[in-house]
């Protein structure tokens, strides 16, 4: 046995022995989440274009518009 092996036999054996369920149901956010989600999603496709900055205080400054 390597040692994933014997890491995932551990895990399953301590798992049987819990009473504890474990929640295999997708985790839920929010709207915010969701949207930034999308919004990453958009990005990655190249539906929307990503904001670049030239340095850090240009960034800044359009943090505080």
């Amino acid at each position: 046995m390597d040692s994933a092996e014997v890491i995932y036999a551990l895990s399953c054996k301590s798992v049987a022995k819990s009473d504890s369920s474990i929640d295999a149901r997708p985790p839920r956010y929010n709207a915010i989440i969701e949207a930034a989600m999308q919004e990453a999603r958009d990005i990655m496709t190249g539906k929307v274009k990503a904001q670049s900055y030239n340095s850090a205080s240009e960034l800044l400054a359009a943090l505080d518009e």
